[in-house]
């Protein structure tokens, strides 16, 4: 994933409250920014998930598979 997409979905992540962005220093090099997930974003993460095991096992279901999960 390039800059030109990583920023923007961390910013979006950001302003919704999923990520939260903090300025680092390090002695001897230039500040950067760090994210971490917070509680809000693991929620939604494993809301997710589990709207994506939900549509795998529907259509698994159709096309007569069992036991599909992703990967």
């Amino acid at each position: 994933m390039g800059e030109g997409t990583r920023y923007p979905v961390l910013r979006v992540l950001e302003a919704d409250g999923a990520v939260v962005g903090e300025w680092e220093t390090a002695d001897g090099g230039p500040a950067r920014k760090v994210y971490r997930i917070t509680d809000a974003g693991r929620e939604e993460r494993a809301r997710r998930v589990r709207d994506w095991d939900h549509h795998i096992r529907a259509v698994g279901a159709v096309l007569g598979h069992r036991g599909l999960r992703h990967a």
